[in-house]
């Protein structure tokens, strides 16, 4: 597999792209991480309510509990602590409701949050640089002799702007009939940042004539 090019200037910048890349990725890793924390923070008021209602329930029903026993006027003194018991109870089950509904607007902005640029960043750059890898790497093996020129010459025919192929071939067309490949081919392999122009690729032997 290769991963980056021959050509110093693209295997350069290559490199400065998948590290931007990188960095992009862990800085907003880092603010959503940051801003589900700072939200999570805010669930403290409702620990402390859910804490004071199960005070005040556990201390109403002990009290409850105790003036009970109380003869006469226990049975009747009770009623009004386990009154107090079950506004407890509420001030406890707002409280951790408050902490759930904190903890999910936490997660979901913090996801959102590093998700987005993350995602718009790697959904461009991500596909063109496997199918680069995919191609380099194909074309990294392929022995550039004539018929592996060929090869390369027509897909630059193809794949080329006009200009590009104006600048290295009077007549591109013309050349391919002929089978002089050497500038398209090279037009090509440097477009894949498998040369640096400087190339000098090599023809096959030429066969002798049979008698």
């Amino acid at each position: 597999m290769k991963l980056y090019a021959q050509a110093p200037r693209m295997r350069n910048a290559q490199i400065l792209h998948d590290l931007l890349t990188l960095a992009w990725v862990g800085l907003w890793a880092w603010v959503g991480t940051r801003v589900h924390d700072l939200v999570a923070a805010l669930a403290g008021p409702g620990r402390a309510v859910e804490a004071a209602g199960l005070e005040l329930s556990r201390s109403a029903d002990e009290a409850g509990s105790s003036i009970s026993n109380v003869p006469v006027v226990g049975d009747a003194l009770e009623g009004p602590f386990g009154a107090l018991s079950g506004v407890g109870s509420t001030l406890q089950g707002a409280g951790a409701a408050q902490q759930a509904a904190i903890a999910e607007l936490a997660l979901w902005l913090g996801t959102s949050l590093a998700l987005i640029p993350i995602a718009y960043v790697v959904l461009r750059y991500v596909p063109g640089r496997l199918s680069w890898i995919r191609e380099a790497s194909a074309a990294h093996h392929i022995r550039l002799e004539a018929g592996d020129l060929e090869l390369f010459a027509l897909r630059a025919a193809v794949t080329r702007p006009f200009h590009e192929l104006r600048r290295v071939s009077k007549d591109p067309a013309g050349d391919l009939a002929a089978g002089n490949y050497q500038a398209l081919a090279r037009l090509e392999l440097t477009a894949l940042g498998l040369s640096d122009g400087r190339v000098t690729l090599r023809e096959a032997p030429t066969r002798a004539p049979e008698r």
